[in-house]
């Protein structure tokens, strides 16, 4: 149970019949706590990266966790996901054979859908 006690203040009850006064500018903090971690909460996750992953056949993709065409990529980020032309992309290449090729393949689809924000990774053998 609470009431506002004349001074502005915010006078809570505990169970145990306790009581703690909360001045307004605390009482006004936890407000605006509250709303920020509810605007937050209920937002779109941060699609400020978004990772595409060239499968081994060259043809197949993973955008995230979606599997598309590697030559819908593009559209589907632009069509399907909604992604601001500035969204960092970044293309990882599974499998050795051809990689520096498929990645630039899949990363040219990307730039000609309007994204410019483009990091390639190819695939990367152990020392040996």
């Amino acid at each position: 149970m609470s009431k506002v006690c004349a001074c502005g203040a915010l006078e809570l009850r505990a169970r145990d019949g306790s009581t703690r006064a909360l001045a307004c500018t605390t009482v006004r903090r936890l407000l605006l706590l509250g709303a920020t971690l509810s605007v937050v909460g209920c937002s779109q996750p941060d699609q400020s990266t978004v990772r595409v992953t060239v499968r081994p056949d060259g043809v197949g993709c993973v955008v995230d966790t979606q599997h598309v065409a590697c030559s819908e990529v593009g559209d589907h980020l632009r069509d399907t996901m909604r992604l601001p032309t500035e969204t960092q992309v970044v293309v990882s290449v599974e499998g050795p054979a051809r990689s520096e090729d498929r990645g630039r393949y899949v990363a040219g689809l990307i730039r000609s859908a309007g994204y410019h924000n483009i990091a390639t990774v190819g695939f990367i053998t152990e020392p040996g």
